[in-house]
């Protein structure tokens, strides 16, 4: 074996994958997953969600988000296998397509039931945009620092959340109708996706000519490749579990935090 003389470097297409990530989790899983809550007793007033008592019950709204997280896991697996076999390319393009049409679509539902569509469309759009192609496509571009730079991509979705939240706000406080609102979130969402989906990214760097970022690279070129770990001995291992509960817990808490606003407003 060549013995390794030099490390691959940063180049301007492995900055643009950086980019593509922050844009993707700043914009499409940001107002997916950060302003759901401040749509809920707005769009369940509007629809008449009134209890008997007066107070507006937005359980119905939300289960869009229980619909969202099902699609999620139903279609997980699937996912998975489409980005290890397509051009993520496509699959991120369709994905952020989904987001933005399901955002268009909620401006004109006039029933509850039919936010229950847009939770599909996000699933099936989110499962690959958040959870699965960025740390796929991060891992196959950097041997060195991928953890992070998933971490700062992943971080842009609380960075999104305050900026849209925000905007939100002004905007239903100066009088604009959750349905523009809604309109804005799917151009927004398709903006800040569609033109980095396109033309910015590659599923692999050797598809452009590169190599992994902080890859050694031999004498004759070549570069050793990355040893994974196979499925039955990592289901071996606790460090899995360990993981796998930890990860629980995560999404657990941020599932649940969002209804802090709606409780508070409960209590006047």
């Amino acid at each position: 074996m060549s013995t390794a003389t030099q490390k691959a470097k940063m180049s301007s297409r492995h900055v643009l994958l950086i980019i593509t990530g922050i844009m993707l989790t700043f914009g499409c899983s940001a107002l997916t997953f950060s302003t759901w809550t401040n749509f809920q007793p707005v769009v369940s007033e509007a629809m008449g969600m009134v209890t008997s008592t007066g107070a507006i019950d937005t359980a119905p709204f939300a289960l869009y988000i229980t619909v969202l997280y099902l699609t999620m896991t139903v279609v997980s697996p699937m996912a998975g296998k489409l980005i290890q076999k397509m051009d993520i390319r496509i699959i991120l393009s369709v994905s952020a397509a989904l987001v933005g049409i399901a955002f268009i679509l909620m401006s004109i539902y006039t029933e509850i039931w039919q936010f229950y569509i847009s939770g599909v469309l996000l699933g099936l759009g989110e499962i690959s945009i958040l959870w699965l192609a960025i740390p796929t496509l991060m891992n196959r571009w950097f041997k060195k620092s991928a953890g992070f730079f998933i971490g700062i991509c992943m971080a842009m979705t609380g960075v999104g959340g305050a900026i849209w939240n925000s905007l939100f706000t002004a905007l239903n406080s100066s009088g604009t109708s959750y349905q523009t609102i809604y309109l804005i979130w799917g151009i927004v969402a398709l903006a800040t996706s569609l033109p980095f989906t396109l033309f910015c990214i590659r599923s692999t760097p050797e598809e452009v000519g590169l190599q992994p970022y902080g890859a050694e690279i031999a004498e004759d070129g070549t570069v050793e490749k990355a040893k994974g770990l196979s499925a039955s001995k990592a289901m071996k291992s606790p460090v899995f579990y360990a993981v796998f509960i930890y990860a629980g817990i995560i999404n657990f808490l941020t599932i649940i935090a969002p209804q802090f606003p709606s409780y508070m407003r409960s209590l006047g």
